[in-house]
């Protein structure tokens, strides 16, 4: 009787086994996967259709992301006054670039080619810049590191100011943080064996609307160095002075801050009705029953609180809408800290009397059923 009893047992182990294995083998196979894609285009300005869907109007040379299931893009571009011109690109990796010039079929069609034109002249000049800059990077490698963009200041090079340098490294920073941008640069400098005296560096002050930047993403000995005092409250967060891309960014990175042993997953949301519209803000209620993952649990054993840091933003496919991608570490003071993520959001913005406020967000979290892949939120170096 025990025996049978034990080999029903097994069996049933067995089964559920089996049907979680398929299940992870599915959702391997069935999962879209992510290429990002690059058009340049005659005329400039395209519809484009890939694989049966719409992406809108997209400039020449732009990049966007496309999910798909097929191995292959079919991409389609059209324009009032061309004829219509389809390109199948296959995906050997994680982007794609197409060229598609389209055929005028009217005089204001060509018109417009003429006028986006000027190529001789354009390529005689482009050619002489690379000229030039070529041998400019030659002679000094620093060149290749930039522009350089971070949350707190932003480098590029620049024409010289005194005439003795050969250029000029234009650092901008912001009011509020200029002290914090110029020591941040000086480091980055020294970090790459560059003498800041070396250089004639122009310094001017950015009073217009923070850009959106996603920061180098942090090594792992940087995020191991993580402490609770690296941790931003989400209800202290303002997108007053942001534009809608930057603000979408610090929607996603306060919504994945929380306290594990004293929040819910849906906590994020409830703590940053600030950053939402009204309409938004009244909708937000906690779900019945939060769903928590292996390393939630984890967390909330060692009193655990998350940084969060974006690895990706790009244009949505809708109106003023983006994507956004975030990981966040479990930080606490008694164990090294857990990675987790990315959490991958779909946010829509609108305005309220010039600020920008989340109008309407989706999210996506890796499977709990499939090891995510946390070594994307980190950078190689």
């Amino acid at each position: 009787m025990n025996y049978k009893r034990s080999l029903t047992i097994i069996i049933t182990i067995f089964a559920v086994v089996a049907l979680v294995v398929t299940g992870a083998i599915w959702y391997i196979v069935s999962k879209p996967t992510k290429v990002l894609v690059t058009i340049t285009s005659q005329p400039h300005t395209v519809e484009i259709t890939i694989n049966g869907e719409s992406f809108g109007t997209r400039k020449s040379g732009k990049t966007f992301p496309v999910e798909t299931k097929e191995d292959s893009l079919s991409i389609t571009a059209s324009a009032d006054g061309f004829a219509d011109d389809t390109i199948v690109e296959p995906i050997n990796g994680k982007q794609v670039s197409s060229f598609i010039g389209l055929v005028p079929q009217t005089d204001e069609a060509e018109k417009t080619l003429r006028e986006e034109g000027d190529l001789d002249q354009q390529e005689d000049a482009t050619e002489k810049y690379l000229r030039e800059s070529e041998k400019l990077h030659a002679d000094w490698p620093i060149l290749d590191e930039l522009p350089r963009e971070t949350m707190t200041y932003r480098a590029y090079q620049g024409e010289s100011e005194d005439g003795d340098h050969d250029f000029g490294i234009h650092l901008f920073l912001y009011p509020d943080t200029a002290d914090q941008g110029r020591a941040d640069f000086t480091r980055w400098l020294e970090s790459i064996n560059e003498d800041p005296q070396d250089y004639e560096i122009v310094e001017q002050m950015d009073n217009g609307p923070k850009k959106t930047v996603v920061p180098p993403l942090p090594t792992r000995d940087e995020v191991e160095a993580l402490s609770r005092d690296d941790i931003t409250d989400p209800n202290t967060v303002k997108s007053d002075k942001l534009e809608p891309d930057a603000a979408a960014l610090q929607f996603a990175t306060a919504t994945t801050t929380w306290h594990a042993s004293k929040d819910t997953p849906h906590s994020g949301f409830n703590r940053t009705h600030q950053l939402m519209s009204k309409s938004l803000a009244d909708s937000i209620t906690e779900p019945e029953r939060p769903t928590y993952t292996p390393k939630w649990f984890e967390a909330a054993d060692n009193d655990a609180e998350s940084y969060s840091w974006p690895i990706d933003t790009y244009e949505g496919t809708g109106s003023n809408s983006f994507e956004v991608e975030v990981c966040w570490a479990w930080v606490s003071e008694t164990h090294e800290p857990v990675i987790e993520g990315p959490r991958k959001y779909s946010i829509t913005m609108g305005d309220d009397d010039g600020r920008p406020v989340v109008t309407g967000y989706e999210f996506e979290d890796p499977s709990n059923f499939v090891a995510s892949d946390t070594d994307q939120c980190l950078s190689n170096d």
